[in-house]
């Protein structure tokens, strides 16, 4: 029997669904439950001064975790029902007090409240992270940043810096000025640890400093770490593992494997050379590094300065190179180039053929060349595919490659598809090939946003159901936005 829904409070009700309890807040579901408490041991004289994490870590408590308590027979569904629904209502009655709920509930649950309009929530929040923070629980610190990152004050964040566990959880934050006053923060952290003469307190300065290098490298994937932030980052971790160094020889131990540094170092660069944020000055550098995916990674981004790229595109790797070629920001002369790749590597003339910044004069050259040879394997198939594809491709190589298509016979239609889906096709192509035989190719003609109203509205009523569905589908997206395309 199903169990009855219990209204928590004005804003919270509990509901039976899928065999277990979901929380509702303000009308809309929001989290299931988890697991409850099962044991406490109530003789111990210190369990009253535990947070509800402390009591979850007890031996015992977690006995109901992870298992169907009402499958295996275990309780009820009453009971599960009640067990939940008096925890939250104690939570409630205790003014949405810690002690009564996990934190891996209770900041999800408080901050759903704040966005529900509940007044009561916001400074009952704020209270409850600063009393998380000084008990110094790091699971209770995770689940705060995890779920309230963007309601935490200045002046919390800088209290959790204090928590070397809290690092990595807080160089994901999506807060700019977070990012910049972290990244300086951890590196004076660990310069100012005191290390006694001991194997102790050395395992504790390791810990410290290898959360904060795991922090940098974070930051510097930050898609919003400012360029500031990202452009003193090398400098830091540089400071950083100079500071460790020295500190192992006056210890006297030697630095362990985990903190080796070119390994730190090049994870870090990999993230900076792909982060849209890194400075085009760090960039420079970047393109320099002896490491192939570093160099890889500075080709693709799409902030990379054409003159890096155009050096780029020289460079002894060929898979360097198909990353240049791929960029649309890749200057022209360096594209042509690259078109022309002598190094044996296809791929890197594949991405050159594909690139939207292409003129249509090499395109052109290049199908006459892949023609002229007569050698049609996979890499010729695949080059031509990005020729038909290109909105650059002059509209006489588009109708060769029609040509070409139908005379072979191709059971996929490789280059026909793709033009189907070449927004620069003429509507009139666009219109003949809405009455290919292949299902595939007109519904990629419906998909066509170049393709006219009439050619839509002829689609529209197609044999096929996909076809006819996509083409229905584009016509009402067109009149919702007021477009119309012009009528062929």
């Amino acid at each position: 029997m199903k169990p009855r829904d219990r209204n928590i409070s004005y804003y919270i009700d509990l509901k039976w669904e899928d065999n277990k309890p979901r929380i509702y807040v303000a009308g809309k579901p929001f989290l299931y439950c988890s697991f409850l408490v099962a044991h406490v041991d109530t003789s111990n004289p210190k369990t009253k001064e535990m947070t509800i994490e402390d009591l979850a870590d007890q031996p015992g408590a977690r006995n109901l975790e992870g298992i169907d308590a009402v499958e295996e027979g275990l309780l009820t569904a009453e009971e599960v029902m009640f067990g939940f629904a008096s925890s939250l209502e104690g939570w409630v009655r205790e003014g949405y007090a810690s002690e009564a709920l996990h934190a891996n509930l209770s900041f999800p649950l408080l901050r759903e409240l704040v966005k529900a309009g509940d007044p009561k929530a916001k400074p009952v929040m704020h209270a409850e992270i600063a009393k998380r923070i000084a008990f110094g629980h790091l699971g209770a610190m995770i689940a705060i940043l995890d779920t309230c990152s963007d309601e935490l004050e200045p002046d919390e964040i800088r209290a959790m810096m204090r928590h070397s566990g809290t690092w990595i959880q807080l160089a994901e934050s999506e807060q700019p000025r977070v990012l910049d006053e972290l990244a300086n923060y951890v590196v004076s952290h660990v310069f100012s640890f005191h290390i006694e003469p001991n194997p102790r307190s050395w395992h504790e300065f390791v810990d410290t400093a290898d959360a904060a290098k795991s922090c940098l490298v974070n930051i510097a994937a930050s898609r919003e770490a400012s360029g500031t932030t990202l452009m003193a980052l090398p400098r830091q971790l540089d400071r950083l593992f100079s500071w460790y160094i020295e500190k192992a020889k006056e210890a006297g131990f030697t630095p362990w494997v985990r903190m080796n540094f070119p390994e730190i170092k090049t994870a870090m660069d990999e993230n900076l050379a792909g982060n849209l944020n890194t400075p085009g000055d760090l960039l420079v550098d970047l393109a320099r590094s002896p490491n192939v995916e570093v160099r890889e990674r500075v080709a693709i981004n799409k902030k990379t300065p054409g003159r890096i790229l155009s050096i780029l595109a020289t460079d002894r790797r060929w898979t360097v190179r198909q990353q240049v070629a791929y960029n649309k920001n890749t200057p022209v002369e360096a594209l042509k180039a690259l078109a022309a790749d002598d190094e044996g590597s296809w791929d890197v003339r594949i991405a050159a053929a594909g690139n939207k910044s292409m003129p249509g004069d090499v395109l052109e050259r290049m199908f006459n060349e892949i023609m002229k040879q007569g050698n049609f394997a996979n890499d010729e198939t695949l080059m031509l595919k990005e020729i038909a594809a290109n909105p650059n491709t002059p509209v006489p190589v588009l109708e060769q490659l029609l040509k070409f298509d139908y005379k072979r016979r191709n059971a996929y239609h490789a280059y026909t598809e793709a033009v189907a889906l070449n927004q620069a096709a003429p509507q009139k192509m666009l219109a003949e090939l809405a009455k290919h035989f292949d299902n595939e190719v007109r519904e990629l003609v419906a998909m066509n946003r170049n393709t006219s109203s009439s050619t839509l509205l002829f689609l529209s009523h197609d044999e096929n159901e996909g076809v006819k569905r996509t083409a229905i589908t584009m016509l009402r997206k067109r009149r919702e936005a007021g477009l119309e395309r012009n009528q062929y």
